[in-house]
């Protein structure tokens, strides 16, 4: 319970996001524009299933690394799987950008417009997967604060954003996106800064 609470809680305030995210657009652009964003949620949650698959991979071994104190190790197998989510996001990317279009008018016609907005998600996503190497270090080392400060102060930007659209009226679906990016670059950007020091 004690080393499960923190990332129990982390994972609530992802989901916060997500429901503030699906709650917003519908409030102030309606259901249909909520469907329209269908094929960039579809593509972040295939996006998603590699990087987790590799997360399960390096994350029992980190663990043995530190129980053992094997900090040099432990250090190299960061680096490793930085170098392995880097080298996955961007074979992804241009599998998105050259295969993207022309599937999704075979497959999702109707959904041809809204390409684009997977587009403007691509740094979001990338920097979603950057940040899964310093997760699972901060997890083998059992630094859990960080992880549950750095989803905290990033679901209090992300509303900010969000109330700051509102306010002066730039609620659209492409400025959703940007700040989708902007979410988890500043998520990434805090746990590297802790990873640093």
């Amino acid at each position: 319970l004690h080393y499960g609470f923190i990332p129990y809680v982390s994972g609530i305030f992802f989901l916060l996001y997500i429901q503030i995210e699906r709650w917003s657009i519908t409030l102030y652009l309606g259901a249909t524009a909520l469907g329209n964003i269908y094929l960039f949620i579809l593509v972040t949650s295939l996006w998603v299933l590699v990087p987790l698959s590799i997360m399960n991979l390096f994350f029992p071994k980190c663990v043995t690394l530190f129980e053992n104190k094997n900090y040099l190790e432990l250090n190299k197998l960061v680096r490793n799987h930085f170098y392995i989510v880097l080298g996955y996001c961007l074979i992804t990317v241009l599998i998105l950008i050259l295969f993207l279009k022309p599937l999704t008018g075979y497959v999702f016609p109707d959904h041809l417009p809204f390409v684009n907005l997977v587009y403007i998600g691509i740094p979001g996503l990338v920097f979603r997967t950057l940040s899964d190497p310093i997760a699972v270090f901060l997890n083998s080392v059992v630094k859990l604060k960080p992880i549950l400060w750095s989803e905290f102060t990033s679901i209090v930007f992300y509303l900010s954003l969000i109330l700051l659209m509102v306010a002066n009226e730039w609620f659209s679906l492409t400025n959703v996106i940007i700040v989708f990016n902007l979410f988890f670059i500043f998520k990434f950007i805090y746990l590297l800064i802790y990873y640093l020091k």
